[in-house]
């Protein structure tokens, strides 16, 4: 894999157990990554789990003013936008919209 760093996620974007957790991509296989932390002890992980694919070969992931995180397609040049589509208590989802 090809891993590209990421960024930490926060604000009322995105559902409470999504606070402050790191994501990340993986350029050689289009997959978005998702790591959570220790409440008790934040510099600790918990888990790390696969959270989206087929992103395409991203190669710049990051948070936007708006709260939600971009990420660059090398091939195309195109920005896509990553956001929680989850509320409340449900699990959350992504949708990822396209841009140029």
């Amino acid at each position: 894999g090809i891993i590209i760093a990421g960024d930490f996620v926060h604000g009322p974007q995105w559902p409470p157990d999504y606070q402050f957790n790191y994501f990340f991509t993986d350029a050689g296989c289009g997959r978005l990554w998702r790591v959570t932390f220790d409440p008790a002890n934040p510099h600790t992980y918990t888990a790390i789990t696969q959270w989206g694919s087929s992103l395409d070969f991203p190669v710049m992931l990051t948070r936007g003013r708006d709260g939600h995180l971009y990420y660059l397609k090398f091939f195309t040049g195109s920005l896509r936008r990553i956001r929680s589509s989850g509320r409340g208590g449900n699990p959350a989802r992504i949708s990822v919209v396209g841009g140029r």
